[in-house]
């Protein structure tokens, strides 16, 4: 028998073949391989405030005004529920996968109460891998091979959820036990703050590029092989701009990038900003060197010159610039 408790109460109770099965087993059999109930609490920690954050960088009457458009979406990005929750016990012997559930909760904490037979489990529980459209579970019937990986494109639109882990680790008695879970976020988001002054902008696009594509649960391990860059969604109010995309993070360590001017950039990550003036495309590129780490919401402020270059204000983000850019092609952006 499994028994949910949703934080606000609900309580919903689902038998189970698994439970069904054990407890014949035990019927006339050696009871020290039969079941017990196990309780387990899993609990949401969302440690990204984003209206501190926004109220704390976005200061002017014009930025205030861009901020209440952004406070939304990045609400929704760095929410403290979870739409769904995906929980897997594996035999630590073997890694191998041996009861799995898939429940909606949309809440903080959920409780259950589950028939488990005597064994040393690692739990690994995943929430919101259903409701986010661009990572999909991986590598499910093994602890060491589930992982959680990016939609494998050259391109996508940025994560619309959190996506949050936890890791427990339960070796089981012959007593009834209780264990609790932390699920705590594994991706983040970056957001690009433009202040135009007196230029008219036409069109503003962008991206960001070389974050993680894959997330192996078990060992908390993100793996760069692919390469796919996610597209900022564009907001603008009080004559402000703003580009922001939700990712899996940027690797720890800077490496050096050769820009389209043939300057060498150290930095972990990278930020594509395309600005249409005048008839007229403009490119830059944002070297950053400072990692964008899990649940980490990042606030760049730039400006934006008479010939459409993004400038950041900030002295550990470097630039390139492309005049004249052409549009097509690269990395598929929409102007």
């Amino acid at each position: 028998m499994i028994i949910l408790t949703l934080r606000h109460g609900v309580r919903l109770v689902a038998a189970t073949a698994i439970a069904t099965a054990c407890l014949t087993s035990c019927i006339d059999e050696d009871l020290t391989q039969c079941g017990k109930n196990y309780t387990v609490d899993y609990t949401v920690r969302q440690l990204t405030d984003v209206p501190a954050i926004l109220q704390r960088h976005l200061t002017t009457p014009a930025e205030q005004q861009l901020s209440a458009q952004l406070l939304a979406p990045l609400n929704r990005v760095f929410a403290s529920t979870a739409a769904d929750l995906d929980l897997s016990f594996f035999d630590s012997a073997t890694g191998n996968v041996v009861q799995h559930e898939q429940h909606d909760i949309n809440a903080s904490h959920a409780q259950y109460t589950l028939y488990l037979k005597k064994l040393d489990y690692r739990n690994l529980a995943l929430a919101n891998a259903a409701a986010e459209p661009f990572v999909a579970v991986d590598g499910a019937a093994s602890s060491s091979a589930l992982t959680l990986s990016q939609t494998p494109s050259d391109t996508i639109d940025t994560h619309t959820h959190p996506l949050f882990t936890s890791r427990l680790d339960m070796t089981l008695d012959d007593q009834s036990q209780s264990y609790h879970a932390d699920l705590y976020m594994q991706n983040c988001a970056s957001c690009l703050v433009l202040d135009p002054g007196t230029n008219v902008v036409q069109s503003l696009s962008g991206y960001v590029d070389d974050m993680a594509t894959e997330f192996s649960v078990s060992d908390s391990t993100y793996h760069f092989a692919r390469h796919t860059v996610v597209r900022s969604t564009p907001v603008s109010a009080g004559g402000q701009y703003a580009l922001y995309a939700a990712s899996m993070p940027s690797p720890m360590a800077a490496q050096t990038y050769t820009s389209a001017d043939g300057i060498s950039q150290t930095a972990t990550w990278r930020i594509g900003i395309v600005v249409r003036m005048a008839g007229r495309y403009t490119k830059t590129t944002l070297y950053v060197q400072e990692p964008l780490r899990a649940g980490e919401l990042r606030i760049i402020k730039c400006k934006i010159n008479n010939r459409g270059e993004v400038v950041p204000n900030l002295h550990n983000v470097g630039a390139s610039v492309e005049l004249d850019w052409k549009p097509g092609g690269d990395h598929n952006i929409d102007i």
